[in-house]
């Protein structure tokens, strides 16, 4: 005979909150890496445009 008390179900199913909690910020982080790159890395970051406008001009 089993006496001990029923186990409550918890809303995240199986696995433990610190599971999802690590899934959550990994998943965060293949985001992040993935806007970083196609949005920022591949126009050069932030100025690139404007650095080498001026390098045909003389300045004499």
């Amino acid at each position: 005979m089993d006496t001990s008390p029923p186990q409550k179900p918890s809303g995240y199913g199986k696995r433990p909150l610190w599971q999802w909690i690590v899934i959550y910020l990994i998943i965060g982080a293949v985001v992040y890496g993935a806007i970083y790159y196609f949005a920022i890395a591949k126009k050069g970051g932030y100025g690139a445009d404007s650095t080498n406008t001026n390098t045909s001009r003389s300045l004499y």
